[in-house]
């Protein structure tokens, strides 16, 4: 990996709230004992990092448990945490288990579609945002005009 390398990591934690109650801290058996499943919806992204050359998910695990950055503002990495890898152009996703982790693809399925809907409204608003500043400008062109009348 160069240094221009593009290899990043991301930390999602369990969102607060009695919702997701049942979530937070819970391994994978677990919550599929329980029908629950590890859904994007129910995290909260909350740092992303470069992934260094030969850093691996232990590697990051212990950094976040251990000497976590100043900037880090999650608890310490624990079960029921998901780390996503982007290494080499590939995306995967793997929950912090009671021993190791657990890919979960479907997690990576439902971040993507997230973030395709998200820059689909953005889109929309950006492209409505110039006739909306015309108005804005148009009205206050007016209150100008009426002010300079007076």
């Amino acid at each position: 990996m160069n240094k221009d390398s593009k290899d990043m990591f991301d930390i999602y934690q369990v969102k607060h709230g009695a919702a997701f109650r049942d979530f937070g801290f819970e391994n994978l058996e677990r919550l599929k004992s329980r029908d629950l499943k590890v859904e994007y919806s129910n995290y909260d992204f909350i740092y992303s990092g470069k992934l260094q050359e030969g850093m691996n998910l232990e590697d990051i695990y212990t950094k976040f448990n251990i000497d976590r950055p100043d900037d880090f503002k999650g608890h310490s990495l624990s079960v029921s945490d998901v780390v996503v890898l982007v290494k080499d152009g590939e995306t995967t996703a793997h929950f912090v288990d009671s021993f190791g982790f657990k890919e979960v693809p479907e997690f990576v399925n439902e971040r993507e579609a997230a973030r395709k809907s998200r820059s689909s409204v953005l889109s929309a608003l950006k492209e409505n945002k110039p006739s909306s500043e015309k108005t804005k400008t148009d009205k206050t062109k007016e209150k100008r005009n009426s002010i300079e009348e007076r």
